[in-house]
């Protein structure tokens, strides 16, 4: 088992080297982070996009996100990133915090669900960053269980969601918070809370000294 607070040996290491072959051939893998376990693929492969919608049983109009190892990858997914983003993430990124941004042109509609937006996260779990890190693009990803389920907050829960469906699970045991991240969109101000999880909305609005609309 992998451990998100541990540093990764060479044995963790090919299992995450395997995870990355499995994405660069369009597979779906899932994943531990800070929140719940997540299921994900190559956010620019069409393929395995429709994939991750058909595994879940998700409806189309519900979009995906984009999962990065560093903020610094923000660009490679969103434009026009407001200061507020940066400021946010100074203080709580890497962290359970979903920020929603425009989207660029490069990363298909069929992840966004045809939105012009899109949700950035930066995971803070050690096992989820080297594999980005070793797979060198974001992941269109979402929570892994099925639609209208509850999150898997360990790599069995999700086996049993996906018993056969998905190629391979990173486990990295209990998720440490084992609940869903805020999410919040900077699209207009003051910024929306769109979904309230680890990060209680009185701490945002203190960073960026404004009300955030609900």
């Amino acid at each position: 088992m992998l451990k998100d607070n541990i540093i990764l040996g060479d044995s963790n290491l090919s299992e995450i080297q395997k995870a990355v072959r499995l994405l660069n051939d369009g597979e779906i893998i899932g994943f531990p982070t800070e929140t719940v376990y997540g299921i994900g693929g190559d956010i620019f492969n069409e393929e395995a996009v429709n994939k991750i919608f058909d595994i879940k049983n998700r409806q189309l109009n519900l979009p995906l996100s984009a999962h990065l190892s560093a903020i610094s990858d923000v660009e490679d997914v969103a434009f026009d990133v407001p200061d507020e983003f940066f400021i946010l993430a100074d203080k709580l990124l890497p962290g359970p915090l979903t920020v929603i941004l425009k989207k660029k042109k490069s990363i298909s509609d069929s992840v966004t669900s045809g939105l012009k937006t899109i949700g950035v996260r930066v995971p803070d779990n050690k096992i989820f960053q080297k594999l980005i890190e070793e797979f060198g693009k974001p992941l269109a990803a979402t929570s892994a269980n099925l639609s209208g389920k509850k999150s898997a907050i360990t790599a069995e829960e999700v086996r049993t969601y996906f018993p056969e469906e998905i190629s391979l699970i990173l486990d990295g045991g209990r998720c440490r918070y084992s609940q869903e991240s805020t999410v919040i969109s900077l699209i207009e101000f003051p910024p929306l809370l769109i979904r309230e999880g680890v990060i209680r909305t009185t701490i945002l609005e203190d960073i960026l000294k404004i009300k955030f609309r609900k």
